[in-house]
């Protein structure tokens, strides 16, 4: 805070005088008690405070430093070192307690943050003060805990993991490389049996790339049932362009499974899905550009007959461009070798031994990018 006081007197306190002065401020911290913490002003100072705004005199101080310190119970401020100079004090301290009430964060969240408070003293009271608190940290938790109710919400989005249905069985899963991804998956029942699942990656990282798949899975998820893959992929093309999000794009997989086992699908630009059975491999390709970059472009869908045992694996880029600590990738050759290896694996464990496998080829990196895994079987 910032204080005008009066002029024209000399100031013949000794620095023996002020640290004195400054014990007893310490004291009454220490105690609790605002009436001795007050007494150190002048009656006529003036103090501007981030917390308390301006406050004229003594008593305004005494009474803002109790509201302090019935609102933090347990608020400490720990004096660290005190610079002088011609009447002139620097104090660089920390602050500390618990936010019962919210102010600053989530209530009942302990708390400490650096204190630069700068001071002129004359004739050994205060008289001009300005505190500046370090409000970084409080910032950073604020954005901690939106980040994590973020995440929160993003994992109740996606749908439940593992189902089980007539004729089929598939399994998800999704490791943001932050709190909260830009890759995204979901599951759709639709008329006559079949059902349909889309698998996504926006682009960038973050909140950003997480709102924008949030509303790509809405779109996706209100496509008409009767609508073929590359329909609706279409349609999703359209509706994020209407939404004119400057430099964000997406690339989906949008598949369905009918009762007998075909799978239609399109590919809007995305890694093309695996299907490995025991008779050989085939990538799904066909389909289209990425969503939403480009206007009045169409879809080409493709239908694959699935057999019983087959395995269709569905991914992010984040799997197969994992890179190592040698700066190599793990690569689609990897990834179809860790498949013929697992056949036997349900889908469930097969997404969990592909996550395990490429997190271990990359250990000791950090993850740049979302790591996500649908693996389906036809029973």
């Amino acid at each position: 805070m910032v204080s005008s006081c009066p002029r024209g007197r000399e100031n013949d306190v000794t620095a023996d005088d002020t640290r004195s002065l400054f014990e007893r401020r310490q004291r009454a911290w220490v105690t609790r008690d605002a009436a001795a913490l007050a007494a150190t002003y002048a009656e006529d100072c003036v103090v501007e405070t981030q917390i308390a705004g301006t406050l004229k005199g003594r008593a305004a101080v005494e009474q803002a430093q109790r509201e302090l310190f019935a609102s933090f119970p347990d608020l400490a401020m720990d004096q660290n070192e005190l610079l002088l100079q011609d009447g002139r004090v620097v104090m660089l301290g920390r602050l500390s307690g618990t936010d019962r009430g919210g102010t600053f964060t989530s209530p009942g969240t302990p708390f400490q943050f650096p204190v630069v408070v700068l001071h002129t003293v004359r004739d050994n009271p205060v008289v001009e003060e300005r505190r500046i608190w370090d409000f970084s940290g409080f910032l950073l938790q604020r954005i901690q805990r939106d980040l994590k109710v973020a995440a929160e919400i993003q994992q109740m989005l996606f749908p439940q993991g593992h189902v089980v249905g007539e004729g089929f069985e598939v399994a998800a899963a999704s490791v943001p490389c932050r709190s909260i991804g830009g890759d995204f998956f979901d599951y759709f029942t639709r008329p006559h049996g079949e059902f349909a699942w889309a698998l996504g990656d926006v682009a960038g990282k973050g909140p950003p790339a997480a709102l924008l798949g949030a509303s790509l899975q809405a779109i996706l998820g209100v496509s008409p049932t009767s609508a073929g893959p590359a329909s609706i992929l279409t349609s999703a093309n359209q509706a994020m362009l209407r939404r004119a999000v400057p430099s964000r794009f997406a690339t989906v997989v949008f598949a369905t499974l009918s009762r007998d086992g075909r799978l239609t699908y399109s590919n809007a630009g995305h890694n093309p899905p695996l299907v490995v059975g025991r008779e050989g491999h085939r990538w799904l390709r066909q389909g289209g550009t990425v969503l939403g970059m480009f206007d009045n472009v169409t879809f080409e869908e493709e239908t694959v007959q699935l057999t019983r045992g087959d395995r269709l694996v569905a991914f992010s880029d984040g799997i197969t461009e994992a890179v190592s600590a040698d700066g190599i990738e793990f690569g689609e050759d990897r990834l179809l070798s860790c498949l013929r290896s697992n056949l036997d694996l349900s889908p469930v464990a097969l997404v969990a031994r592909i996550l395990e496998i490429v997190q271990q080829f990359a250990k000791g990196t950090a993850q740049n990018d979302d790591l996500t895994v649908l693996v389906m079987t036809r029973t």
